[in-house]
């Protein structure tokens, strides 16, 4: 049966419907839009780069082309190399603060809680998005603009992610004198286990480490070891 309306006929409903649809799926996007989406495509390409290239070949051509916008385009949003860089410090630590959310949705009881907090903690420093911002770290050493946006940031994100920490944690563990100390030692364990791991993987060494690591960490924020 054919029903297709003949020549000169008034459409049917579902036609007329669909056209308001059509418009709208055509509507122009505003400038607004249109710079919104490229920094984002190119705040994402940085990333990308640098997990994939490093920073030494994340340059504006393997920007422009990870991100799908031209060079023109990224030179009106950012200007330079090191605005495109600014910019992604920001980005990056914005998602990794998101990861770090994602992750602590969901923890055991709080007999067990610590334990995992630190695995969590340790998929974090074994993710991507944190050797990018190793990318950035090293970058910043020689960089005294990227220094200062670098430091800024990470002081900043740093804060929020000590105070979802000691959600994490709990108060009984983060309201424990030591609790500071042990969570900077934390950190710096971390960061050199996961500097070497870019040379000398070992999973079974690492999850030696986390497990002694563990229970130090718990004599440092135990009652016992109040002072």
């Amino acid at each position: 049966m054919n029903r297709t309306p003949a020549r000169g006929a008034a459409p049917t409903v579902s036609a007329r419907a669909s056209r308001p649809a059509e418009a709208a799926e055509k509507q122009p996007r505003t400038h607004e839009e249109r710079s919104a989406s490229t920094r984002s495509a190119v705040n994402n390409a940085i990333i990308q780069c640098l997990i994939d290239k490093g920073y030494a070949g994340t340059t504006m051509s393997t920007i422009t082309e990870a991100a799908g916008v031209s060079r023109g385009a990224i030179t009106h949003q950012f200007g330079t190399k090191r605005e495109m860089l600014v910019a992604a410090v920001e980005n990056l630590a914005a998602r990794q603060e998101v990861e770090w959310r994602r992750l602590s949705s969901d923890l055991p009881t709080v007999e067990e809680r610590s334990r995992a907090v630190l695995a969590l903690l340790w998929e974090v420093f074994q993710s991507d998005l944190y050797y990018a911002m190793l990318e950035m770290w090293n970058a910043a050493r020689t960089d005294a603009v990227l220094h200062d946006v670098v430091r800024k940031s990470e002081r900043e994100h740093g804060l929020r992610h000590r105070q979802l920490l000691s959600e994490m944690f709990g108060p009984d563990v983060a309201g424990h004198p030591n609790f500071r100390v042990a969570l900077d030692l934390t950190f710096n364990l971390m960061r050199g286990m996961a500097l070497t791991a870019v040379l000398r993987e070992n999973p079974t060494r690492e999850e030696d480490l986390l497990d002694e690591w563990s229970a130090m960490f718990h004599l440092l924020v135990s009652t016992e070891g109040r002072p």
